[in-house]
């Protein structure tokens, strides 16, 4: 009867697990569409408007992946599919206070979004499948982390979740030094967003002691050469369009803090409590999660400097792996824990505590 219990319990977590995880990322995925108060300043019908026809201010402009795409696909949808989407979603686009006129490029805007937060999921997965995590520790800290988005919930502009993905994806390629790839998501990464530049440090950190010195030097360069052409190119291309490269928000975030300071005491006591598990043993951790967990200052210091006041969502391309590295922390503490007090509960599988080589 135990087995049948246990057989049982196994095949209802098996059913039940991927729909629940889909689940929340669609509650993400839509919430700045349900609430697009939260988005500003991305969710006025003008603003969407000029992103379509690329006469957004800067640095907005400069996010350009899925706005080009989304028109590319949409020049190429046959006119009755195009009526079709239109007619559907019309609407719902009205009511969201977005612009109903164009139904079809933010149909295939939001398809792109989703699209990039589903395949964000399976990327960290395989991320933490590269260093010998159990698969029941991966089945937890993906659905914990996925559950962590709701914290998000209207904070998020379309291209955070693709930011996200090609983060994890650039991790990943960096972890199996796959550089022509990882050379190719970089430059179609920072088409989506400039802060793909905080993948350069995390290889300076991981490579510069364990790679050859040429070797390392030529690959350096060569992230900085194909970052700095797509800048280069998107700066020169928006030069008239109005607005500033880089904003400065610095002084907004004194004045919000002392008007909303339980708010703002409530996010400082989170992020100490996740920063104490994050350092936790995290010499025992992967080298390359340790290379991100030492370099959270820089988004931080873009938080304060380029942020709004409570803007979080500048911490969601490093968000998971923080999570993974609390995670791990968490994890080593119970069977710690079960070890100590001679406890019989359930544990993590073959959960392995990963090592430094790795």
């Amino acid at each position: 009867m135990k087995q049948f219990a246990q057989d049982f319990a196994q095949t209802v977590y098996k059913i039940g697990y991927w729909p629940s995880i889909l689940l929340v990322l669609w509650v993400v995925f839509t919430a700045p569409i349900g609430f697009p108060a939260n988005t500003k300043p991305l969710s006025f019908d003008d603003v969407f408007e000029k992103f379509f026809t690329r006469e957004l201010r800067r640095p907005f402009i400069y996010r350009a992946l899925l706005p080009w795409s989304a028109n590319t696909l949409t020049a190429f949808t046959p006119e009755p599919v195009a009526k079709n989407i239109s007619s559907n979603l019309h609407d719902i686009w009205q009511k969201a206070g977005f612009p109903a006129n164009r139904s079809v490029e933010l149909f295939y805007l939001y398809a792109l979004n989703f699209a990039c937060l589903v395949a964000w999921l399976f990327l960290f997965r395989h991320l933490m499948s590269l260093f010998d995590y159990s698969a029941r520790f991966i089945d937890v800290t993906s659905f914990v982390s996925s559950c962590g988005l709701m914290f998000f919930l209207g904070r998020s502009f379309f291209y955070d979740h693709p930011a996200m993905m090609f983060f994890t994806a650039l991790l990943i390629l960096m972890q199996r030094q796959s550089w022509p790839a990882y050379l190719a998501i970089l430059a179609i990464g920072t088409f989506n967003k400039e802060t793909t530049v905080l993948i350069i440090p995390v290889f300076i950190l991981t490579f510069y002691s364990e790679m050859p010195r040429d070797k390392f030097m030529k690959l350096l360069t060569a992230q900085i050469a194909v970052y700095g052409a797509v800048r280069v190119w998107l700066m020169w291309l928006y030069e008239n369009n109005g607005g500033v490269v880089v904003e400065n928000h610095f002084f907004y975030h004194f004045e919000e803090y002392q008007y909303y300071y339980w708010s703002a005491t409530g996010y400082l006591l989170s992020a100490i409590a996740l920063s104490g598990l994050v350092f936790y043993r995290l010499s025992q951790k992967a080298t390359i999660l340790q290379s991100v967990a030492k370099l959270a200052w820089i988004p931080l210091i873009l938080y304060f400097a380029a942020g709004m006041p409570f803007e979080v969502r500048v911490f969601l391309e490093i968000y998971r792996v923080m999570m993974l590295l609390a995670a791990d922390s968490i994890a080593y503490l119970w069977e710690q824990a079960r070890c100590n007090l001679a406890l019989h509960a359930p544990n993590f599988g073959n959960y392995k505590i990963i090592k430094p080589s790795n």
